[in-house]
């Protein structure tokens, strides 16, 4: 077996030597009636992570974090409470849930998008549900879903559902509505989020089966690893009431799939023990030849000490060969118990590390909410960056033609046959591509429909969901637009100049890459109103200079008027769009 292949084997065993160290009292599932932000984590969830702000912030491990927040005086952290809403100091539980792809349909696209995920948060004193509305969703639309309101608003990023005066749910519609709708009582996660209602501050749970790993992934893991594989969930926590120890539970679905897992998991311990000591005796060997084999002889041929400046590298060194020689004695002897269909393990932290684990979980609780705005604002970037590019392609395409490309490639019997997209392939780092295309036959012809059918990076936008293949970046053809379908203008033709006037557009329905299909330009027709309704009604552009913009259709001063003239290149109408 290559070391590529055994990589993700040897970093499975050691986590689950980490896991493994210390026997500690058992995470123990509390079976009082759920609270009401608990209760509403489907158990069938791809995972959760349950954070008590509030004890967390409290702790006595936290006392110099407080006195750090606190010396900005009561003045300085009460405006905080006057000027948000809820009161920021009334936070008490924070509970982030990732869905099943098929709960609620994702409307976007990142790393965890497929996972919709959603925000539970839960405060310590009744919030003003008016106030929370005016903050987050003004000019709101509410409906009721299951029977609890459901609001978003107009424009919105986020979906907030009000479960009671206290509890808050904050994600996209879909993941929203999947939470407040959940039924789902006695799956795979049922387990831990009962662990969840207890008094450790940190819980989580991954539900295993519910991870799209490809079948592939599964078919090239070794058959002594393979009882691996029937792990249906794993639940973890952090407990601090005296010292903090970290437990993980790994359930199986019967007491015969944990004895293999067991097994499984101390092979991977052994074998990870090889790794680590082959990887021990080159680090040693490396810092032999690092602290001796470079020193500097004096006139006297005697071997000089080492300069201050490589003591941080060298210390790393002896600090790597010390973590390493740690773990290696976890993984020595793992005591992981079985009993039943679980495996129980705990590993106890270093004093020094509670600050950190509940600091960090803190900031994480408190962090959260804004984390769908940074997400957003990278994908809104990626996008523009997409359109950037598209622009910089078409103008070398100029460069060299002395004209802009048609909005499509006609065949001998003025049939379209393929977009300009498949016309700047060579310009977006697509050489390789636009070479295979049969440039006289449709673009879904049989010689043409297998790359037709590749998603080009270049032309798929971060912000929504997109079809594989498929585009929303289209150029304006006709009646004076920039783009005509058979012919390419030249720059001296857009009079009314080139920082006035759209080049392509970010909207309207998803169209495969290659077709020949764009926005079809009619100055008898009002720009549709609803033309970026995927986006908030923000539209992402890229004008013939070069440059991208955000036009906010819903705010643009007349719309149909302005949107005429900055499509239309030589109307005589310049719109400066720095005055709208």
């Amino acid at each position: 077996m290559s070391r590529r292949r055994l990589l993700p084997v040897v970093l499975v065993a050691v986590m689950s030597g980490l896991f493994a160290f210390l026997p500690s009292r058992p995470m123990i599932a509390d079976s009082r009636p759920l609270p009401s932000d608990l209760a509403l984590v489907p158990s069938d969830a791809v995972g959760f992570l349950h954070i008590r702000a509030a004890d967390l912030w409290n702790h006595p491990d936290l006392k110099p974090w407080r006195g750090v927040f606190e010396g900005a005086g009561q003045r300085s952290v009460g405006l905080l409470d006057l000027h948000f809403a809820p009161k920021p100091s009334t936070t008490d539980r924070v509970t982030f849930v990732l869905l099943p792809p098929g709960k609620g349909k994702p409307q976007r696209r990142s790393d965890f998008d497929p996972f919709n995920p959603t925000l539970i948060l839960h405060f310590t004193e009744p919030f003003d549900k008016e106030q929370v509305k005016k903050a987050h969703a003004e000019k709101a639309k509410s409906k009721t879903v299951a029977g609890k309101e459901l609001v978003l608003a107009e424009r919105a990023d986020v979906a907030m559902a009000f479960v009671d005066d206290r509890t808050l749910i904050l994600g996209e519609e879909s993941g929203v509505t999947a939470i407040l709708a959940n039924t789902k009582k006695d799956g795979p996660l049922a387990t831990a989020i009962q662990a969840a209602a207890g008094t450790q501050p940190i819980v989580a749970g991954l539900n295993v089966k519910a991870l799209p790993i490809p079948p592939e992934a599964l078919v090239q893991i070794p058959d002594e690893f393979k009882p691996l594989t029937d792990l249906d969930a794993v639940t973890a926590s952090i407990d601090m009431t005296k010292e903090p120890v970290l437990q993980v539970r790994a359930t199986f679905p019967n007491a015969d799939s944990a004895t293999g897992g067991e097994k499984a998991m101390r092979k991977l311990a052994d074998l990870a023990r090889v790794f680590l000591n082959q990887h021990r005796q080159e680090l040693t060997t490396e810092l032999t030849r690092h602290l001796d084999g470079k020193r500097k002889k004096d006139a006297g041929g005697a071997k000089v000490h080492r300069p201050l400046g490589d003591f941080p590298e060298a210390a790393m060194m002896v600090a790597g060969l010390g973590g390493l020689n740690f773990v290696d004695d976890l993984l020595a002897h793992p005591p992981i118990e079985r009993k039943g269909a679980d495996l129980t393990t705990s590993v106890k932290l270093p004093a020094w590390a509670s600050q950190f684990v509940a600091g960090g979980a803190v900031a994480a609780g408190v962090m959260m909410p804004a984390v769908q705005k940074v997400r957003e604002t990278a994908e809104r970037s990626k996008a523009l960056n997409n359109l950037k590019q598209i622009g910089i392609a078409l103008h070398s395409y100029h460069d060299v033609y002395g004209h802009f490309p048609p909005a499509a490639t006609l065949g001998k019997k003025g049939k379209k046959l393929y977009s300009w997209r498949v016309t700047i392939l060579p310009y977006i780092e697509q050489s390789a591509v636009y070479s295979q295309f049969k440039l006289d036959e449709p673009w879904d012809s049989e010689s043409n429909k297998k790359l037709s059918d590749l998603t080009i990076p270049t032309y798929t936008d971060p912000r929504i969901a997109l079809k594989p293949a498929h585009t929303v970046y289209k150029v304006p053809v006709g009646n004076g637009a920039m783009f005509d379908l058979a012919t390419g203008c030249k720059i001296l033709s857009i009079t009314d100049g080139t920082s006035n006037t759209i080049m392509v557009l970010a909207g309207g329905d998803p169209v495969p890459w290659a077709k020949p299909e764009e926005f079809e330009y009619d100055p008898k027709v009002e720009f549709p109103a609803d033309y970026a309704k995927e986006f908030d009604d923000f539209l992402a552009t890229a004008f013939a200079d070069g440059s991208v913009r955000v036009l906010n259709l819903a705010k643009l001063k007349n719309r149909a008027q302005t949107m005429r003239h900055l499509i239309e290149r030589a109307d005589g109408n310049a719109i400066n769009i720095d005055d709208n």
